[in-house]
């Protein structure tokens, strides 16, 4: 069997897109040869004389599995084709043919003769024409693999699709689990063909063109190209980890759909344009896809949907890039002219401000300055602001017993617990705004979970250890005297508050590593986090292989002293203190060791005991030269790979992460920060009470229609704008196909073709 594995860019010739034919035992006889041979030749009295008068099957083949009307196809022999056909010929492996050439002319004729024929038998247009099983694709499949797109719209207008592939095995029964493509390589070529042709950006633009349903489809059923584009890119992603056999194909064919989305947003010639590409009505109907903001949301509705399929070239491009600033900035052009020590400044004066602008939108919320507070812009100095105060407070815990006692509860602790407590509550709308494969996908949500549980379980050890020192004492001080009293039992209730304090301190350091997520919209400093953040990836799984190196040499070390250490306590009578002697401690030698912090001298045994000291000695050396020699150094070569690998691309990488955090500002909500935002404004509380009346509902039915309306409007608009941008499509690919082939260029009637379409 001849297995298609060639890149899409390539011709794709008969021999690739059918089964090879079955091995024969006996050859072709004289006649049958003779017949192909008089087809090839284009001898027509010949081909008469046998077929009506010796009566030679007219679909017999050769050696290879070419068919007479194949040849005479392949030769543009067309009364013997025609003559052919008239007498029973199969029309489907010729049809395949012409598409191959493609020949327009011989596909009109051929789908003219299939017409006539389906037209005697009761059957329906699809994507197979025929029931053989050694067809991996259809004459529609091919041509859109070939992007042909006159082929193409003719196929289209007689009725023609291509159906998507179902993946699972169970969707192949009955007689197509006998056949080729009821097995499993059969199937998964199949499965690859029929996606290659729905990724056709030529069969995604003309099914568009020529669909002419005006009302409205389900954004998954939808035949907008930009949709299916980014659908199809979903698709492959998946099929990427699935279908393992063919990984480079599909990650050939999802790069090929996002340069398709990436092509469509090039051809806009204004920001009218770039506008409505930008949003599409229906769109959060995606799995994974919220959009729940206002206008400013739903002008980036595309965005969301890229960001959700990491389609980073997309949402780096340029007009991705202006179409955001434009409404993250809007009113607001002085400030994108302003240099980083000026805006520094605004902003902490910004954030001094903080609680001066939480009471102006809490009583006056319809005031101008209010919905100033509403645009994403200042919702990020609002939020930046609040982590900034929430940082200084930890940095004054830092120094708490300077100014507090701090074995009882004080303001600074209360002010903390406020804070955390609305992290918790804006943290868990997030979640349910985004979704949580959406929120997952990010990061910095990562560093905040962690984050906000450690100062949890910070907070409840603190609670219980505070609770089971100061039970049955006349103060709400706890008693440090009675505490480490030799008689008191309240020694190992103290270890909850020292243990509350470690689980603090390790959420101060993830507090200000949260902190340079602020850093992304910074163009100097956003690829600098980048780098950073997928560093500290790199540092994680060199971690994971380590810590198989650090256990192996640590379990090894202990077995190699065991004797000595039992030795030591059952003949010389006492017990050692050697750092051997417990696992605990050859874990804590070694990995100290790493940073030359350890001495040799700690090996030593008594003389007895100096072939122990050797191997001790020798599995140390082992170790010092596996971990610093190799491990180490392994680690900074990862580190300087991911760090050149941020930077060759660090342009798109960093628009891609500015972007995903930009949106997160243009839903709807969280205007007012931590822990601002656990009061809530009179306003909420009204609009929950009027959704409880009647005619509450009856407004909320009258804004449903007139969204239904504006949906309606925009999706018209939209209509005529993908259109337009195909057309132009369209005519720069006739452009650069004639340029790229050795024929002559498109001439004018090419170019007058593409925009009939």
């Amino acid at each position: 069997m001849e297995i298609p594995y060639e890149p899409q860019e390539n011709a794709v010739i008969l021999g690739d897109i059918t089964d090879a034919p079955e091995s024969r035992d006996i050859a072709l006889n004289e006649d049958q040869v003779g017949f192909l041979d008089a087809v090839r030749d284009g001898n027509e009295s010949m081909v008469r004389v046998y077929v009506l008068e010796k009566f030679i099957d007219v679909n017999c083949t050769n050696l290879v599995g070419e068919t007479a009307l194949q040849i005479a196809t392949n030769t543009d022999h067309r009364e013997i084709a025609k003559f052919l056909v008239d007498h029973g010929a199969d029309v489907t492996s010729a049809l395949l043919q012409a598409v191959a050439k493609e020949s327009v002319d011989w596909v009109k004729a051929l789908l003219a003769e299939l017409s006539n024929q389906q037209n005697s038998v009761t059957s329906s247009h699809s994507n197979s024409f025929s029931e053989k099983p050694h067809s991996y694709v259809s004459p529609l499949m091919l041509a859109a693999q070939n992007n042909c797109p006159e082929i193409v719209q003719l196929f289209l207008e007689k009725g023609y699709v291509i159906k998507e592939p179902q993946m699972h095995e169970k969707s192949f029964t009955g007689e197509e689990c006998e056949s080729l493509l009821g097995n499993r390589i059969g199937r998964s070529i199949y499965c690859l063909h029929s996606y290659r042709a729905l990724a056709s950006p030529i069969y995604l633009c003309i099914s568009y063109l020529l669909d002419d349903s005006t009302e409205e489809q389900n954004i998954k059923s939808s035949k907008d190209p930009m949709v299916r584009a980014f659908l199809l890119n979903q698709k492959f992603e998946s099929l990427v980890e699935t279908e393992y056999e063919f990984k480079s194909d599909y990650k050939r064919l999802s790069n090929q759909c996002e340069e398709f989305a990436v092509s469509l947003l090039q051809k806009c010639q204004s920001m009218e344009e770039i506008s409505c590409i930008m949003s599409v009505p229906g769109i959060e109907q995606l799995e994974h896809v919220q959009v729940r903001g206002g206008k400013e949301a739903q002008k980036l509705s595309v965005l969301n949907f890229a960001i959700a399929n990491k389609n980073e070239k997309f949402v780096a491009h340029p007009y991705s890039q202006l179409m955001l600033n434009s409404v993250l900035y809007n009113d607001l052009e002085i400030w994108e002219g302003l240099n980083y020590v000026v805006k520094m400044l605004l902003g902490l004066f910004f954030t001094s401000l903080l609680p001066l602008w939480f009471l102006i939108y809490f009583f006056a919320p319809n005031s101008h300055l209010s919905q100033l507070l509403k645009k994403p812009f200042f919702k990020f100095l609002n939020h930046g602001g609040s982590f900034v105060w929430f940082l200084a407070l930890l940095i004054c815990s830092s120094i708490q017993d300077q100014f507090f006692d701090v074995l009882e509860l004080s303001p600074l602790d209360l002010f903390l617990t406020l804070w955390i407590i609305g992290m918790l509550v804006q943290e868990a709308k997030e979640l349910y705004r985004q979704g949580k494969e959406r929120y997952k996908s990010q990061y910095w949500n990562l560093v905040t979970i962690v984050m906000l549980l450690l100062f949890v379980a910070s907070g409840v050890l603190w609670l219980i250890g505070y609770f089971m020192n100061v039970g049955g004492q006349d103060s709400w001080k706890i008693p440090i005297e009675a505490v480490f009293s030799d008689k008191n039992a309240t020694e190992s209730a103290y270890r909850f508050v020292l243990l509350s304090n470690v689980f603090f301190s390790l959420a101060m350091v993830l507090a200000f590593l949260h902190a340079s997520n602020f850093f992304q919209v910074s163009s100097v400093l956003g690829p600098l986090q980048l780098s950073l953040v997928n560093m500290t990836a790199d540092i994680g799984k060199f971690l994971f292989l380590f810590l198989l190196l650090f256990l192996s040499f640590g379990f090894a070390q202990r077995k190699v002293y065991s004797r000595y250490v039992q030795a030591r306590e059952d003949f010389a009578g006492n017990k050692t203190d050697h750092e051997f002697a417990r696992i605990g401690g050859t874990l804590r030698y070694l990995f100290w060791d790493v940073f030359g912090m350890m001495e040799l001298q700690d090996l030593k045994t008594s003389e007895q005991f100096v072939i122990t000291q050797y191997a001790g000695e020798m599995l140390l050396g082992l170790y010092a030269i596996a971990s610093l020699l190799v491990a180490i150094n392994m680690l900074v070569a990862m580190i300087s790979n991911t760090y050149q690998r941020v930077a060759d691309d660090a342009d798109i990488q960093w628009k891609f992460s500015r972007t995903r955090m930009w949106m997160q500002y243009l839903d709807e909500g969280s205007v007012m920060p931590p822990p601002f935002n656990l009061i809530p404004p009179p306003r909420v509380v009204m609009n929950l009470c009027r959704r409880l009346c009647l005619r509450g509902c009856h407004c909320q039915r009258k804004s449903s229609t007139s969204r239904t309306e504006e949906k309606a409007a925009q999706r018209i608009k939209r209509r005529k704008m993908m259109k337009l941008l195909i057309q132009r499509y369209l005519v720069s690919f006739a452009k650069t196909r004639g340029q790229s082939s050795a024929s002559q260029p498109p001439t004018e009637r090419d170019e007058t073709t593409m925009f009939s379409m």
